[in-house]
This record gives structure tokens, C-alpha cells and sequence, in this order.
């Protein structure tokens, strides 16, 4: 056989005794390296292990043809343009100022979306990913209580358009002036979630809001902390015509449930 030929030499020298009548065979069947007869389509020499894509690639360039691709190959041609405009513009985009924190944001809240979704132990609250973050909130308050002249200012103004759930909360036995008031919130919010301390003398909630399940704000794992004891619970904020919301609240395994209502300190 004459190396890096399409063909098989007949007569005596064909060492290989390959059929007279296989004149000339394509090289992705015959093996240039040993002139094995293989099966259409196979990849590699299945005598002597050689690459026949290889070959016949090889041979395509040395003959100056170019073998038309399948539609497959199209298809796959296509798909590696596209990811990499899309991989390039992610690079344009995360090199502008101020998005790569924004991602980085993005991504840890998510995954801690994911951690605190569990609802295992509450006490992920004061020592899981966002501890750090839920006792920032909860310094604040302690540090910057609202005052009774905030209170007549929220009572003074009345309802407000709400843009955002975000901000400084009191929290009251009810919606008239004169209930008491009996504790004080922060809330952050940040794309679909809330984040949310509250603190009601002795008692602290601590929870993540979810803004896209439900018709109104609500959360499915809330760490409640009296003391050194943890508790469970869950609960949602209905906005109200008149400002504020009703919030409502239930400790996990008790049938009892506590409503209080929130104003937002102008």
C-alpha cells in the first residue's frame, strides 16, 4: 500500500490481503497506518489503535479540500459562538464599578437563602452566615430606639405610599393612637427578600421575608430568641389601606397566633 493514499495496492505486495475489489476506500475506513478495513464511522483503527478522524483531516488539508460540516457539527459550532459573546459580555458587565459586588451580593444571599431555608435551628439566626449582618441590625436599634416624638410624627403624617419595605418600625397592640406601644423593627430589603430584627422588650425575631411565594411578605422560618431559649416560628405583614401592617406570628407547635401592627418611623 502506497502511505497517505485513498487506495490499496493489488497483487502480491498487498501484505494485508485486503479484497482486490476495494479498490479505493475512504480514509476514514482504511488505516494508513496499517491499512486495516475498519466499519464506517469508526473513530479509531481497530487493529492498530490510529486516529482515523486525524487521517482523514490530514489528508483533507493535503489534498486543499474542506470536508462541509454535518449539522451537528453547525449546531455545536454555533452554540461555542454564542456562550462565548455571552462569557464576554458577563466579563464587560462584572468590570463596570460597583456590579462585582453587587454579584458577589447577590450570590451569598442566595446561598444563604438556601442555608436558613433548611429551618433546622433557629439559633442560625445569631451564629449562621448572616449572624453578622442580623446583630448589625439589632445593635441599631438597641443603639438608636425610636422615640416618642418619631411615633407622633408617623401618628401626625398618616399613611404613607410605600415604595419599599425597608426601614425603622414601631410596633404596636393595635392601629389607634393610644395602644401602646410595645416594641420596635428594622427591616432591609434587598431583591425579592427581607430581612427583618425585631425587638419587643425581652424578646428578639430574626428572619428572611420572602416577597415572591406569597401574596404578602412572608416567612416560613423565624428564629425567636427569649433569654437563652430558641423557638421556631413563621409568620407574614399584611400591608393595610390605612398605613402600617398587620403582622402576624406563630411559634411552631402552638395553635396560638400573635398579631401586632408596624408603622414606619418617617
Amino acid at each position: 500500500m502506497t502511505k497517505g493514499k485513498n487506495v490499496v495496492t493489488q497483487g502480491s505486495d498487498n501484505q494485508y490481503g485486503v479484497d482486490p475489489g476495494f479498490e479505493r476506500m475512504d480514509a476514514d475506513a482504511v488505516c494508513e497506518e496499517c491499512g486495516t478495513v475498519n466499519p464506517e464511522g469508526t473513530l479509531f483503527c481497530k487493529t492498530c489503535g490510529n486516529n482515523l478522524r486525524d487521517q482523514r483531516t490530514r489528508r483533507m488539508s493535503a489534498d486543499g479540500t474542506i470536508e462541509p460540516d454535518t449539522p451537528v457539527q453547525t449546531s455545536r459550532r454555533v452554540l461555542v459562538g454564542l456562550l462565548t459573546v455571552l462569557a464576554l459580555l458577563l466579563l464587560v458587565w462584572a468590570a463596570m464599578p460597583g456590579n462585582v459586588e453587587r454579584l458577589q451580593d447577590s450570590l451569598t444571599r442566595r446561598m444563604s437563602a438556601d442555608f436558613y431555608a433548611d429551618g433546622v435551628d433557629p439559633r442560625v439566626y445569631w451564629d449562621g452566615p448572616n449572624s453578622d449582618f442580623f446583630d448589625s441590625l439589632a445593635a441599631d436599634l438597641r443603639q438608636n430606639p425610636v422615640t416618642s416624638q418619631d411615633i407622633r410624627r408617623a401618628d401626625e403624617a398618616g399613611p404613607v405610599a410605600r415604595s419599599n419595605y425597608g426601614g425603622t418600625y414601631f410596633l404596636r397592640q393595635g392601629a389607634r393612637p393610644d395602644d401602646p406601644v410595645v416594641g420596635s423593627a428594622q427591616v432591609v430589603e434587598a431583591d425579592d427578600e427581607v430581612y427583618f430584627v425585631a425587638l419587643l422588650g425581652n424578646t428578639e425575631v430574626r428572619g428572611i421575608g420572602d416577597l415572591r411565594m406569597a401574596r404578602y411578605p412572608s416567612a416560613r422560618f423565624v428564629g425567636i430568641r427569649e433569654g437563652a431559649r430558641f423557638q421556631v416560628g413563621h409568620g407574614f405583614a399584611q400591608p393595610l389601606d390605612g398605613g402600617g401592617f398587620l403582622c402576624v406570628g406563630q411559634r411552631e407547635n402552638s395553635d396560638f397566633r400573635y398579631e401586632i401592627m408596624a408603622f414606619r418611623v418617617p
